[in-house]
């Protein structure tokens, strides 16, 4: 699974009805577990920055996690 560092993109302005609308690429859709219909606030910083924040909720896999530590703990097994 790609790191949020990794997820950095440009998006292009779509045009719909009389609203422009901003295409969320599917990495991050995927990353974030979004699917259509999903509420975002969205809020404007300083400099004409604009921040889209959703309300996410994803499972880890603990087990992965749980298995990567073990193995830096205590060597491959």
């Amino acid at each position: 699974m790609p790191s949020p560092a990794n997820l950095r993109t440009s998006v292009k302005l779509l045009k719909c009805g009389n609203s422009l609308v901003v295409s969320v690429p599917a990495s991050i859709i995927s990353f974030l577990g979004l699917k259509a219909g999903d509420k975002a606030k969205v809020k404007l910083d300083r400099g004409a920055k604009i921040v889209y924040s959703f309300k996410v909720q994803r499972q880890l896999n603990l087990i992965k996690i749980k298995s990567k530590r073990h193995r830096q703990t205590y060597g491959k097994k």
